[in-house]
Formats: C-alpha cells, structure tokens, sequence
C-alpha cells in the first residue's frame, strides 16, 4: 500500500515530576517515507543514522501485531517470503535493544509491546527485555510497561530489579512499576508496597499503591485491605478497596470473612460494597457475596431486582446453553433463592417477576419521564441564572423561559410515550 508523508504520533505524550534534571519522555514522532513497505523499513533498521534507524522502528510499530500473529500461526508457511521478513524484522528489533541509543531502545521496546499482543511465546520476550541497556527515563518506562505486557506470576524477575524501578527518580518509571508489582504478584515487593501506603500523604499516591495489590492478592493483603477499607473515610480509596476483594487468591477465605464478620461492619459500607457487586452479580464472587448480605438481613434496592429479573429473561429464550451461559445463570439463581427466602424480598421480587411485559415498559416509562423531568426543570433554572447574568430584559427573558417550558412539556410526553 502507498503512503504519502505524514507525521506519526505512536504513544501520548507522557509528563512526569521527579527530582533532579530528568530528559523528556517522547511522543514517538516518525515520518512515513512515500512507497516504503515493510521490507523498506526493515533495511533502515540497521542504518548508520541512528535517526533514521529510529523512524524505521516507529514505522513497523503499527506492523508489530501482525507480525507476531504471523511469526505464531503454526499453518503458515515457513518457508514463505511473508515469514520470513516477519522473522527477519523480529530478530533485529531483539537485536536493537543492545543498543546504547536511548531512542532506538524505547522505540525498540514499544515495539515488542505491540508485538506481544499477538505473539504465543511471551516467555521469550522477558529475558531481552530485562537485559536492554536502558537508561533514559523514557526507556525504562517502556521496558517495565513491555515487561507488564509479557511477564506472569512464574517469571524471574529480581527482587533487585524492581526495588531498582520502584526507587527510580522518574515519578513515572517508579509508578509504572506498581502495576509489574500486581503482575508478578510479587509478595516481597508487595510488602514494600503497603509500607509506602502507611507513610503516604496523598490520596493520588495510595491509589497507584493499591493498583499494585489488586492482581490475585495474598491473605496478607487481604487483612491490609480490610483494616484499611473500613477505616478510611475518603470514598475512593474505599471505593477502589471495595472493588479490589473479588480478585483475592483465596476467593472462598474473603466470602467467610465476610459471613463472619458482617454484623462488626457499619451500614454505609455494606450498602457501598453491595452497591459496588451489583454491577458483576452475574459472576460467583459477587453473587456469593451479595447472597450472604441478603441471608444476613440486607436489603438490595429496587433497581438491582429489576436488572436480575431483566438478566434471568435474558435467558429464557435461548435453547442451549454453554459452559459460560450455565455458569452465569447459576450465579443468579443463587440469589433469586436468597430473594425468595425472606419474606418482605419475596413479595418484592416476585411483584417484579411476575408482572406482564406491558406493565414492565410502561414503568420504565414512566422512570425515563421523570429522570427526563427533573433534568430538563435543572436547565431551566440555570438558563435563568446565565440570562439574569447578562442583564437580559425581563419580558424577553420570561418569553424564552416560556417557550423552553412548552418545548419541555412536548419532549415529556415525548419520552413517556
């Protein structure tokens, strides 16, 4: 395909704060070369002109995904010039992070984390990535972001490494290694981690420490989160702890704690944590969980019996039904039984349940009119304020309220039809 001159801007630009002089993180601008393919680029990569060289590398960002996909299909053959410029182009993307140019290694680097969205063999990617001579804030904020994208729980990456990353003097290196922290799941570090959470002074910074916990946590994390959780008054970080318990390793140990201690827990917190399961009731967890709220007395609001009941139709007309579907409707049915075994919740829920599909949409009609309603009466009052502001005559201004009170009258009805 032909291309015409451009200018390319691969990654957003990033900011960042840090102590001491630190060198600019880059938009990764390139030029497209007119007539230049795949093959052209790759010839580039080992020009003299580092620059150049460089644009290269920006260029085949965009082909990175594609050849992994390629370099990963087994029914592709080897033998093709297709493959083998894929692999040639692999190869010497590896072979460029033993470059000294900072440049070449960051672009370098945001390659292989294009690539590793399509490549079966991530384990290959780790050690070169590890070993790339970075040394420009840049750089290593794309080696830890390429490591998060190819690393597992089972990948040996250092205690020193990241302890290495963590103390960086980039505000974004050390804070992008938060997230390598969650992926490895890497216990040691974690610990580091909830230690930086106590002295913390900002309610930016125990955000980014937590997103470093979230990912399959430990007991030990567990017990963090809780005395943490139900102790903090700030509504996002419990917002985010609420969110993080469903992704605990030991699942079943979160939902007893929970049985076990529910009557310790204050009222506004169990209505957030429900609130906050109500979105995903359809998976175990948050089924489990909600189901030992109701047991214990709570009440769910109407809105969640109307999106369970509207959820459990969903699958009335389907004839067949997959390992996933069978899951799902398990996980709801666990809490239509919980619904149905209080009394005050059975009446309500079977109220819902059982009304005809007429009554249903002329409810939510009426919900639509109403929410419809109140927002257009906010508009009017603040149009008043925004005409008064500017000394608008009255009769005019009461002459254009009116017409905007009869337009909202015909849109009401509109909406409740």
């Amino acid at each position: 395909m032909k291309n015409f001159i451009v200018v390319a801007v691969i990654v957003p630009l990033l900011l960042f704060a840090g102590c001491g002089k630190q060198e600019d993180f880059s938009r990764y601008p390139s030029i497209q070369i007119p007539e230049y393919s795949m093959s052209d680029y790759y010839r580039l990569l080992a020009h003299n002109n580092s620059e150049i060289a460089y644009n290269a590398i920006c260029n085949l960002i965009k082909e990175a995904g594609p050849i992994a996909k390629k370099l990963s299909d087994e029914s592709l053959d080897k033998t093709s010039q297709e493959y083998a410029l894929s692999l040639k182009v692999y190869k010497k993307i590896i072979e460029l992070l033993k470059s000294r140019d900072q440049k070449i290694l960051a672009a370098s680097l945001r390659f292989l984390q294009a690539f590793s969205t399509e490549f079966g063999n991530k384990k290959a990617l780790i050690e070169p990535v590890l070993q790339a001579r970075v040394k420009s804030a840049n750089a290593k904020y794309e080696q830890v972001m390429a490591l998060c994208m190819v690393a597992t729980r089972e990948a040996k990456i250092s205690a020193s490494f990241l302890k290495s990353r963590l103390n960086d003097r980039s505000w974004l290196v050390s804070r992008a290694t938060y997230l390598l922290v969650n992926v490895l799941e890497h216990n040691p570090m974690r610990k580091e981690l909830i230690k930086r959470y106590a002295k913390a002074s900002s309610i930016t910074e125990r955000l980014l420490l937590l997103s470093g916990l979230s990912n399959n946590f430990s007991s030990r994390v567990f017990k963090f989160l809780t005395a943490e959780g139900f102790s903090v008054n700030n509504f996002q970080v419990k917002r985010a702890i609420f969110s993080m318990f469903s992704q605990a390793a030991d699942k079943k140990s979160v939902l007893t704690w929970f049985d076990e201690n529910y009557s310790k827990l204050n009222k506004a917190d169990i209505v957030q944590l429900a609130e906050t399961n109500y979105q995903t009731f359809s998976n175990e967890f948050s089924s489990f969980l909600l189901t030992i709220f109701i047991e214990k007395g709570f009440m769910p609001d109407r809105q969640f019996l109307e999106n369970l009941n509207s959820s459990l139709k969903e699958f009335d007309s389907k004839t067949e039904l997959s390992k996933e579907d069978k899951q799902v409707l398990n996980s709801m049915s666990r809490l239509e039984q919980a619904l149905l075994a209080d009394e005050v919740l059975k009446s309500a829920w079977l109220t819902i349940k059982n009304r005809p599909e007429e009554e249903i949409e002329k409810t939510i009609n009426q919900d639509l009119k109403r929410e419809y309603d109140l927002v257009v009466d906010e508009f009017l009052v603040k149009t008043d304020k925004i005409l008064a502001k500017y000394d608008i005559e009255e009769d005019r201004r009461e002459a254009y309220l009116s017409d905007l009170s009869h337009l909202k009258e015909y849109l009401v009805e509109q909406f409740g039809e």
